[in-house]
């Protein structure tokens, strides 16, 4: 029942529909994640004072624009198989770290 709907609403090749709903889980779930947790994060930066706010989101953009194009680069020269599941493997441990000191 889901592969004919997913090929009519994504236009999806026959054969593709177990690869779209992988993609559109992944992407639910970290939108999901990220929407859960920004609320968090914004309470942890008010924590550490209102007057740092602006140095914190500051140095937030651009440690991520310095760090962008390395990411890139190294997905583009490695297999994104094999970089996906470290990221996430990474993730994980650092939320059971973080976890574990709580």
């Amino acid at each position: 029942m889901s592969g004919p709907l997913v090929r009519t609403l994504l236009r999806a090749q026959a054969g593709e529909e177990r690869a779209v709903g992988l993609a559109f889980a992944y992407f639910f779930v970290l939108m999901c994640s990220y929407y859960l947790l920004r609320p968090l994060r914004d309470a942890l930066a008010i924590d550490t004072g209102l007057e740092n706010l602006p140095r914190l989101y500051l140095g937030t953009f651009t440690a991520m624009l310095l760090l962008t194009p390395f990411y890139g680069a190294l997905v583009a020269r490695d297999l994104p198989s094999r970089i996906m599941p470290a990221i996430d493997s990474a993730g994980m441990r650092s939320i059971g770290a973080k976890e574990a000191t709580s």
